[in-house]
């Protein structure tokens, strides 16, 4: 960084990850004592490297508005434009999937807590099949996935294969603990399936939570899951005018461009 402002270069970020925020919610879902307290120093020295560094940019693009709002408070440089997420339009689907689905990356402490929540839901509602899709599982939650009659775990391996669990799937759990903006798996379950039945942390858009079920905890969140499974879904067409419309890459690129060619 020093040599490229050394040599007159504008610098832009894009600023994928907050990363103090990333850690402070490691710390939290950790449930070693010893990987709690090295994630909660992380954090802390992320907070103050972020303060200090990203004021030195002509520009840093936010994914989200927590972050927009955070960077704001210390810099003057902040753009909210929401993330990337390569999907172009919303599939058509029929009105009724078949099971319900959670995926994501099981060595993390945050999915990890969010899938051993969900698993514990499902046993409550054995009525309903939950799909739990990773390739990243470890043996304590193969052997308590192996102990539940209506959950079954499946390798993700392909992006097309994801696309394939997402279109047989009624309804999708998304869960996390971690409060860092809109997730990637969000944006691709809703151009990809039909319910999305989400916790606060998953988005802080206002925009992509009216096309989503929200609960506030996991009684709600059980409540959605019967609420939706007796629904047929039809909000494809109002999903596809909040997406497009908002969150399409092409209007987000255009929005970077503005900035950095503004002069």
């Amino acid at each position: 960084m020093q040599f490229l402002r050394g040599n007159d270069h504008k610098l832009y970020l894009r600023y994928h990850n907050n990363e103090n925020e990333y850690y402070k919610g490691l710390s939290v879902s950790e449930k070693n004592l010893f990987k709690k307290i090295i994630y909660k120093i992380e954090s802390l020295k992320y907070s103050g490297y972020q303060k200090k560094l990203l004021k030195k940019f002509e520009a840093v693009f936010c994914l989200s508005e927590n972050e927009y709002n955070e960077v704001k408070t210390y810099s003057q440089n902040a753009h909210l434009i929401h993330i990337f997420h390569g999907n172009e339009s919303v599939k058509q689907l029929d009105k009724k999937g078949k099971y319900f689905l959670f995926h994501g990356d099981l060595t993390t402490a945050d999915n990890k807590r969010a899938l051993n929540e969900t698993i514990d839901l499902f046993k409550t509602l054995p009525q309903y099949n939950l799909v739990v899709a990773s390739d990243r599982a470890g043996e304590d939650i193969k052997r308590k996935i192996s102990t539940v009659e209506n959950i079954s775990l499946t390798p993700i391996q392909t992006t097309e294969n994801l696309y394939h669990l997402l279109e047989g799937a009624h309804g999708n759990i998304l869960i996390s603990y971690q409060n860092s903006g809109t997730k990637v798996k969000l944006f691709n379950t809703l151009y990809n399936s039909r319910f999305v039945i989400i916790n606060e942390n998953i988005t802080d858009d206002p925009v992509l939570k009216s096309v989503c079920l929200f609960g506030s905890d996991m009684k709600e969140i059980r409540q959605q899951i019967i609420t939706s499974a007796e629904k047929e879904d039809h909000d494809t067409e109002k999903r596809k005018e909040i997406l497009e419309k908002n969150h399409s890459d092409k209007a987000k690129a255009n929005e970077i461009i503005k900035v950095i060619f503004r002069n």
